[in-house]
């Protein structure tokens, strides 16, 4: 609730005009935050782009098809390992355990993510040997994988942009 509530504040401070001018003149007025002020305006420009309604339905597709591939490769990973749950059962042993993680505010939920899927595993009598793998897999295909595949993206992404750099 108290996500839904702040979610909601920092929403419509950002869409309604007159409020984010009133807390901008206010940030202004504090030396120690006043560089906050340009930080804000390029927000609010941001938020703009991004609730135009064909950014945001793509972005949501995107998220969207991004998510089920996610929760795929979690299943695929508990049928190899021959653990029989039904569709249903992985999603809440694999996504509690994420809500856990950020509500936690530690970075990917580390620790408290994969003790929690291994607990949730337990409960679901799987061995504790098993469930660590589980996890295991789970965490490199969901997390790391992916996050190397960026970071190597980013990289050669910057590299080109670099290249073009020089040309012009």
């Amino acid at each position: 609730i108290f996500g839904y509530v702040l979610l909601f504040s920092i929403i419509m401070l950002v869409s309604n005009n007159k409020i984010f001018e009133s807390i901008k003149r206010i940030v202004i007025k504090i030396q120690r935050i006043k560089k906050l002020s340009m930080v804000l305006d390029e927000s609010q420009d941001s938020y703009k782009k991004l609730m135009n309604k064909k950014t945001f339905s793509e972005a949501l597709g995107w998220s969207i098809l991004g998510k089920i591939f996610q929760f795929l490769s979690v299943y695929f990973i508990f049928i190899s390992l021959d653990v029989n749950f039904e569709w249903f059962v992985i999603g809440e042993i694999y996504h509690t355990p994420l809500i856990l993680g950020i509500i936690s505010f530690i970075p990917s939920g580390i620790i408290v993510t994969e003790s929690s899927m291994i607990a949730l595993l337990i409960k679901n009598n799987i061995e504790i040997s098993l469930s660590t793998l589980i996890v295991i897999f789970v965490r490199i295909v969901t997390i790391w994988i992916p996050m190397s595949v960026g970071i190597f993206a980013l990289k050669q992404l910057h590299l080109n942009t670099s290249d073009t750099d020089d040309t012009l």
